[in-house]
């Protein structure tokens, strides 16, 4: 994926997948709509110098019941 054009697997542009992607979409929704795998997202992101999220994003602790 090239930045500012769309890469010919996919339909979004990286510009689009690093604004989504920091605007809190998950990446299998992006790899869906891309029509490529979520690795690839991944790998693009990563090479566009983004920070990737944990797994299971900003949650909050979980409360034990007694």
């Amino acid at each position: 994926m090239k930045r500012g054009r769309t890469d010919k697997a996919s339909n979004l542009s990286i510009d689009e997948l690093i604004r989504r992607y920091q605007a809190g979409e998950p990446c299998t929704a992006l790899a869906l709509e891309a029509g490529v795998s979520t690795t690839k997202i991944y790998s693009a992101l990563r090479q566009a110098g983004v920070s990737i999220r944990p797994r299971g994003g900003d949650r909050a602790p979980s409360v034990r019941a007694n």
